[in-house]
């Protein structure tokens, strides 16, 4: 049996996209986050841009290590109520950020208009994307 606490958080803590594809939820998943409105985070794309600008002829291995310092200490932080251990990768529990650094290119073209994700972003969300990657 589980906890309240336990309960509570499985209700109120959303599947992230890098887990299970968002268009195959069960029915019993999408019951238990009724309104859930899934979006793609560009905070972290943005900062991690700021930081490889800024850093811009310094050598690869000093410029993702500034750039790794620049997100932690600029992204957005939010506890929710009643959490115990906090942690967070994304600027709210509904998005799921990006990594540019790794794969970007996919991203783009499954979040473009009348691609499977197309609702992870408004068109300013894909103006900025465009900006930042």
């Amino acid at each position: 049996m589980m906890s309240s606490r336990t309960q509570t958080l499985m209700v109120n803590t959303p599947i992230k996209a890098q887990q299970v594809a968002l268009k195959e939820l069960s029915e019993d998943a999408r019951a238990r986050r009724p309104g859930l409105k899934w979006s793609l985070d560009l905070e972290r794309a943005r900062l991690l841009t700021e930081s490889y600008k800024q850093t811009e002829g310094e050598p690869m291995a000093l410029r993702r290590a500034k750039a790794l310092a620049h997100i932690l200490a600029n992204m957005t932080v939010y506890i929710r109520q009643g959490e115990m251990i906090v942690d967070n990768y994304a600027s709210n529990s509904d998005s799921v950020p990006i990594y540019p650094e790794l794969a970007w290119r996919w991203i783009v073209r499954e979040t473009a208009p009348g691609a499977a994700y197309d609702s992870l972003l408004t068109d300013e969300g894909r103006e900025e994307m465009k900006r930042v990657i």
